[in-house]
């Protein structure tokens, strides 16, 4: 008897996995039409397009951005689109001075780069994720010279160490301290992410930092 029916072979309801496959306990199953690929000229075209299913493509011409549609992920992202993995990215390169013994997320006088804004949003000093789901975050930061104390390099959500974490990297200094860290994240829709500098050379350092955040897929905390 194949797996996924009733002893009285009255067929259970069919599951979908996130792309509209249906998936009878063994094998993958044709969806009930084909996957269909939309053309936008912007995000607001996106936004009014109707009829979807999970799994439709999309590309999005003002900022050259492909999309999937996704179903809703329990406890995670809810049903829309999603940029495809890697084509939602910001990132902003900037620098500041830290005091001996305090922490400062300052990066001023910033370069940015954020294409997809309706995705990704850079503001002072500092990354909004707008769409709940999973993101790679790296951080590279390079220290001015000085041979005293060390170095800390904190990634924060919405001013708090990342959970599970923390999130940073210590390193004794030397005469040309740099430093970096990378992880993929879950963050909920407006999550702001920053960048913690704390040293304790005895004096005030110079710092240059680039945060960068790419949107990976929806999902859940857990998955």
């Amino acid at each position: 008897m194949p797996l996924g029916y009733f002893t009285d072979s009255t067929p259970l309801t069919p599951l979908r996995d996130p792309f509209n496959v249906l998936v009878d306990g063994i094998n993958s199953i044709a969806s009930t039409r084909e996957i269909q690929t939309f053309h936008w000229a912007d995000a607001t075209a996106r936004a009014a397009q109707t009829g979807m299913v999970a799994g439709d493509q999309g590309f999005q011409q003002d900022n050259q951005s492909q999309w999937t549609y996704s179903s809703a992920i329990p406890g995670g992202s809810p049903a829309g689109w999603y940029p495809a993995s890697g084509s939602a990215i910001a990132s902003i390169l900037g620098g500041g001075n830290a005091t001996s013994g305090s922490s400062t997320t300052v990066l001023g006088s910033a370069t940015i780069y954020e294409p997809v804004t309706d995705v990704l949003d850079v503001g002072t000093n500092a990354i909004t994720a707008k769409m709940a789901g999973w993101y790679d975050l790296s951080v590279i930061t390079g220290w001015s010279s000085n041979n005293s104390g060390s170095r800390v390099i904190e990634a924060q959500v919405n001013g708090s160490p990342v959970s599970p974490g923390p999130l940073l990297v210590r390193q004794s200094a030397n005469s040309a301290t740099g430093q970096s860290l990378s992880s993929s994240i879950y963050l909920s829709a407006n999550d702001v992410v920053r960048v913690a500098h704390i040293q304790d050379s005895g004096t005030t350092l110079a710092y240059s930092t680039r945060l960068t955040l790419k949107f990976i897929r929806p999902g859940s905390p857990l998955a």
